[in-house]
Formats: C-alpha cells, sequence, structure tokens
C-alpha cells in the first residue's frame, strides 16, 4: 500500500520537477550571460579556445590498424596520459574565470606544462602516449592537430593575458 502511495507520489511530482529544473537553467543562463558580458573580449575569446581544448583533450588521438585477413578495422585510441591533458584543460577554464591574484600565472605555466608534454609526444609517441611496437599499425588522427591547434592558440592567449594588465573577470 505505502509502495504504491509513493510510485503515485513520484508521478504526480514529475511536472513540478521539469518546472523547476527548467526556472534554474533560465536563470542560470541568464546569470552567465550577464557574467559574459563583463568580460573583455580577449577573455571571451580565451574561454572558447579553452573549452575546444578541453573537449579535443578528451577525444581519442590515435588510430590504430587492425588487418583481419581481407578487412581492416581502425579503431580509436586515446594517450595514456589523456587524462593529465584533460586535468590540465578543466584546471585551466576553471582558473580563467576565477579572480585570484596568481590565476594568470597558473593558466600560463599549466599551458606550458601541456605545450612541453604535447612536444615530447608529437616527437616520441611511443615515449608517452601509446604501446604500439610497430609505428606502421598507428598514426595520428584528425583529434590530435585540432587539439595542437587549440593547444597553440591557448598557450598564446595564455601568455598575452598575463602580461596584459587588463583585468580577466
Amino acid at each position: 500500500m505505502i509502495l504504491v502511495r509513493y510510485i503515485r507520489d513520484f508521478f504526480y511530482f514529475i511536472p513540478t520537477i521539469i518546472i523547476g529544473w527548467i526556472r534554474v537553467f533560465i536563470i542560470f543562463s541568464k546569470y552567465l550571460f550577464a557574467s559574459w558580458k563583463k568580460f573583455p573580449f580577449t577573455v571571451r575569446l580565451a574561454t572558447f579556445v579553452f573549452f575546444g581544448q578541453l573537449v579535443f583533450a578528451t577525444r581519442p588521438w590515435f588510430e590504430y590498424r587492425i588487418r583481419f585477413y581481407e578487412a581492416d578495422e581502425i579503431l580509436f585510441v586515446s594517450s595514456k596520459i589523456n587524462l593529465i591533458f584533460i586535468f590540465l584543460s578543466l584546471v585551466n577554464c576553471i582558473f580563467l574565470f576565477t579572480n585570484i591574484s596568481f590565476s594568470k600565472g597558473i593558466i600560463s605555466i599549466l599551458q606550458i606544462i601541456m605545450g612541453i608534454l604535447f612536444l615530447i609526444g608529437f616527437l616520441t609517441p611511443t615515449s608517452i602516449h601509446i604501446d604500439f611496437i610497430n609505428q606502421n599499425d598507428y598514426g595520428f588522427a584528425m583529434n590530435f592537430y585540432v587539439f595542437s591547434v587549440f593547444l597553440l592558440l591557448a598557450i598564446s592567449f595564455s601568455i598575452y593575458n598575463y602580461f596584459n594588465k587588463e583585468q580577466s573577470t
């Protein structure tokens, strides 16, 4: 009997929950849009670059070809240190919106660390990215190159914002 009442109440409150979450989303969107207007253009552009860097850090960077008799299979594989790139990209996105005195320096340092790791991984992929022995079996996927573009732009923006006197938030 009690279970039937709980199930009935659950279905009764579904429209209320949906309306409440829609209202929360609208209020949060208004807040984001109002605070978005306060940022300078360079910080807005850096936001897109850092977010793009975060998105492409989560994507697989290598394509691995396997030959089964007459059919070729292509698998997409992430880097061994993929979580490091994701974590550093996420930290940079968070520090971009904080009003701490050293946030610009932290962003620049983390971007340079990611750039060094990426460069080492580009020159010798088997050292930090993948474990494939035969170099003909794998190749860089398009996500790798797109991430490299976002990484170069993010390094540029972080160094520019570090030396720029204009306030980020």
